[in-house]
């Protein structure tokens, strides 16, 4: 049964009987989800309401799966459709059925009447499939199929003819007619045996005959029906469309050959007689008549329904009447009543009816638990009922130390009790805790009962679907389901169902005032969706919520269980919240909340004046990291104290509202490791403490080795790396986005300089998408300097790399030079010098523009233009640069950023490349 997810919507119970055993197939509802189009806007409950009992009426909109399995049962023709009720169209209740409920204020069908037929054919002649049994009659029209093996060798088909006979070849005719199946067979095989020598005989019923049969009175279909000779009672009345309501199952009777054979139904119904024993024969007829007494039980029954009784008229017990439905769900500590009609037509209770009581045309029988019974649900080890006497109090209840469960939440639990005044259910807390070390105890009063809940229960009080209903919006679970019925459609047509963890949305579809109502903000509509979420504590809070009563819930907003990671995690309803809608608002109305250093945050019910230890106790107690003296805890009525020790805690109470804090330690160690390599005496990864410095590590790895080369250290910090990463990204979109409109401008030289200059940019972007940024920091890594210029020293943080290269020999030249290339380091050489071992610049270089990026990662123009020298000193291990002329991408608005990007690029590869050699 698919469930509808609103705010007052309820869901309509079906009224089933019982199914006819080996005649009927339950009917399969096709699952597809109902949509029911509403305008955008201001939407009233009441009309969504009416719309979507009209939407029920009107049956369900035919989906591809749907119209696929209507075209295959079109195409088995001549298979029986299922019989039973249809689930889309409630039939209203009998003139029987609307008194007996008036009475008793409880739904309650008349037993046996769930006949149901959707043809009005039935197989007349034709083969059959499997053997015919020993006890079937033989008639004229039936046909044999009798094979001799021995002296004789043949098989014939031959047909009961009109005397009655069967008549073969060299045989004498054997009498059929009337005659049971095995008689005859055994009769035939003694004449064959007795006119040939050695020859076995082989009989089988060939097809069967056709019998007319006369069906009147209270069917809905009265009249003749033509069935075979082995259809039974049962067949007939299917083929009539069953028994009327104001007709009997207990005094049918048929008519054979002005004998009148009576028949009780409820010797099928209840498996007290086989079908076999209601076989009909040509020209009977059945008559069925009004309907008798009745009675009907009511309550604690397996069966509950309206009963006929028998019409001889003979006396039945109360016990006798129980057996109708099946007898008691329970087998002992009932309490029985009957309604009985006074000679005003009045009722009256007998109480505590003994079994042995006479049961009288009319009377009600009710099956109840005793009044002096207790409840005990949720965390506990044996849910069910227990005597009051047993447990007068929650104590004497609970005093077994295995009544609960192992996990249950101690600090509130919930007495459903009954308001001794005006009579109304109402929920009551208790501080379990308290309850079981005997300081505090409560009474129990008849049919109170006692909820005690786990902690999966309070969990969900934090749950998803929880902080979204009070935000008035969409539950995650019930989109989820909305996407299950869409890729189950996708799937029927090849697509790709998503999948079951997703991102949330912005433009996911959200309730304004109505739990249950769809946003569809691409169609403007909003819509009705059958959903499988069927939480009915959380439909509970939805309402009021709806009503604008969610301030009742202010705490309960100080946890997001997914606000801020954008992952939906959903949680299952448990099973307390759907036998007691109500319980969810009530445990929110009594929140508090614990946060920070403790093992499971979140939001725990706690009634007034719940000690703090008892709340440490169900949070799982503090983390290692908790700073046992900076606890901070704030009340509803607006105070606050802070700087408190577990100590002053104990002494302190929660209550509904109050937020707990436990901060954590001031940690001197950092959470994460640095790694520093190359050149030094012990490389590794170390854990630093806050505000460790450079030259404290380099002192920790006992110093540089002799061939390092601290001018070309290589320090990395992941947020450097970060932006880094970010901002190539984020130049790639921009050169993607101005090229095609330089390509599409008007201005032809621009366009044709653009289309020239297209592979090198092209290039470029695709650079800037694939480069891994390195977050390179230029530091002063030589302990000598570090030690003469405090300055420089800086401190460190987690996920730092540091890496001393060895001393290089070479000298990099790359850009626009003819042979990009390292060449080897010479004393005094300089910039121009470099360049002209490289081969010199190409046509297209812009020597003016050229740097030197030197091993520390610092670059520096060179000056090279053309009234300067720029042959400055290259230490070893440096980069020069000689990048294109921009002249080419003068179309840009952004030369100089092109440029800037080049020499960016040029740093990373610069930097990347001593990494890879150390």
């Amino acid at each position: 049964m698919r469930h509808v997810f609103k705010a007052a919507v309820q869901g309509r119970h079906l009224r089933s009987g019982l199914a006819w055993v080996g005649l009927l197939v339950s009917a399969a509802m096709p699952a597809s989800a109902q949509m029911i189009e509403l305008p955008t806007g201001s939407v009233n409950l009441r009309d969504l309401q009416q719309q979507y009992s009209q939407g029920q009426q009107a049956g369900p909109v035919p989906n591809v799966l749907d119209r696929a399995r209507q075209q295959q049962q079109q195409q088995q023709q001549g298979m029986a459709l299922p019989f039973g009720r249809d689930e889309q169209k409630q039939e209203a209740p009998s003139t029987l059925e609307a008194q007996y409920q008036r009475r008793v204020s409880q739904d309650l069908v008349q037993f046996g009447y769930d006949l149901r037929t959707a043809t009005g054919t039935t197989q007349t002649t034709g083969l059959l499939s499997g053997s015919v049994p020993d006890d079937y009659v033989l008639g004229v029209g039936d046909e044999l199929v009798i094979t001799l093996r021995g002296q004789v060798n043949n098989t014939t088909q031959v047909r009961v003819d009109r005397e009655g006979r069967i008549v073969l070849p060299n045989m004498p005719p054997v009498a059929a007619a009337g005659r049971h199946f095995g008689e005859f067979r055994d009769d035939l095989t003694a004449q064959a045996q007795a006119t040939f020598l050695q020859t076995n005989v082989y009989v089988s019923v060939g097809s069967i005959r056709s019998i007319g049969v006369l069906v009147t009175g209270e069917v809905r279909s009265p009249g003749r029906f033509t069935l075979t000779s082995l259809s039974s009672l049962v067949d007939a009345l299917l083929l009539a469309e069953g028994v009327n309501k104001t007709g009997s199952l207990r005094n049918l009777k048929i008519v054979r050959a002005g004998e009148t054979i009576p028949v009780d139904l409820y010797d099928v119904l209840l498996g007290r007689r086989s079908l076999h024993d209601l076989r009909l024969r040509d020209g009977d007829q059945i008559i069925v008549p009004g309907i008798g007494t009745t009675i009907a039980i009511a309550g604690d029954v397996v069966r509950p329904g309206i009963y006929e009784l028998r019409a001889d008229g003979g006396k039945v017990s109360l016990n006798a009447a129980l057996e109708l439905a099946g007898g008691p769900q329970r087998a002992r500590g009932n309490r029985l009543e009957i309604l009985r009609l006074d000679p005003s037509g009045r009722n009256q209770i007998i109480r505590n009816a003994a079994g042995t009581a006479a049961i009288a045309a009319g009377d009600v029988i009710s099956v109840q638990l005793p009044r002096e019974a207790i409840a005990l649900e949720g965390g506990a080890e044996l849910p069910g009922d227990r005597g009051l006497g047993q447990a007068k109090t929650l104590g004497d209840l609970l005093r077994d130390p295995y009544v609960l469960q192992s996990n249950p939440y101690l600090p509130f639990a919930v007495i459903e009790t009954e308001d001794p005044v005006n009579r109304q259910r109402r929920y009551v807390p208790v501080d379990l805790q308290r309850v079981l070390e005997g300081s505090i105890n409560v009474t129990l009063r008849e049919r109170d009962k006692v909820i005690i809940l786990t902690k999966d229960d309070v969990r969900y009080l934090g749950s998803a679907d929880v902080q979204a209903v009070l935000r008035k919006e969409s539950p995650p679970s019930l989109q989820l389901s909305v996407d299950t019925r869409i890729a189950q459609e996708k799937l029927a047509l090849g697509g790709v169902p998503p999948t079951s963890t997703r991102k949330k949305d912005d433009n996911e579809p959200v309730v304004k005032g109505l739990v249950g109502a769809y946003t569809d903000k691409a169609a403007g509509t909003t819509r009705l969706i059958e959903t499988d979420v069927a939480c009915a504590g959380l439909r509970s809070l939805a309402v009021i919520v709806s009503e604008g009563v969610q301030q009742r819930f202010n705490v309960a907003h100080r946890i997001m269980s997914y606000g801020n990671s954008g992952l939906i995690d959903i949680r299952p309803c448990p099973v307390i919240y759907d036998r007691h809608p109500d319980l969810l608002p009530f445990l929110l109305e009594f929140a508090a909340v614990m946060e920070g250093e403790v093992r499971s945050p979140g939001i725990y019910p706690v009634v007034p004046g719940t000690r703090s230890q008892t709340m440490l106790s169900a949070v799982g107690g503090l983390t290692l990291d908790a700073d046992a003296n900076a606890i901070e805890m704030s009340s509803t009525g607006g105070g606050r104290r802070t700087g408190l020790n577990v100590a002053e805690l104990n002494q302190a109470t929660v209550n509904p509202g109050d937020v707990i804090r436990i901060s954590a330690r001031v940690q001197q160690r950092e959470n994460g490791v640095v790694e520093v390599a190359g050149e030094v005496l012990r490389p590794g990864r170390y854990d630093i403490r806050r505000g460790e410095k450079l030259s404290e590590l380099l002192r920790r790895v006992d110093g540089l080795t002799a061939g390092a080369y601290p001018y070309g250290a290589v320090f990395q910090r992941e947020q450097v790396r970060i932006a880094e990463e970010e901002g190539y990204r984020r130049a790639a979109r921009e050169l993607e986005q101005a090229l095609p409109g330089v390509l599409a401008s008007g201005n032809a030289e621009n366009a044709q300089a653009a289309q020239s200059a297209l592979p090198f940019l092209q290039g470029l972007i695709n650079s800037l998408k694939s480069t891994q940024a390195v977050g390179r920091v230029v530091i002063e890594a030589d302990p000598t300097v570090l030690a003469s210029r405090p300055e420089l020293d800086f401190a460190l943080e987690p996920g730092d790399k540091l890496l001393i290269p060895k001393r290089p020999s070479h000298v990099t030249v790359t850009g626009e030079v003819l042979n990009p290339s390292s060449v080897m380091f010479t004393s005094g050489s300089g910039a121009r010098d470099y360049i002209k071992k490289a081969g010199g610049v190409t046509a297209s270089a812009e020597l003016s523009d050229a740097f030197v990026i030197y091993p520390n990662g610092e670059s520096e123009p060179l000056g090279m233009g053309r009234f300067s020298n720029g042959n400055i000193p290259i230490p070893p291990g440096s980069t020069i640069v000689v990048p294109r002329d921009p002249e080419p991408f003068s179309f840009l608005a952004t030369t100089r950023t092109v440029m800037s990007l080049v020499s960016s690029l040029a740093i990373s590869a610069a930097s990347l490349a001593v990494i890879s050699r150390n």
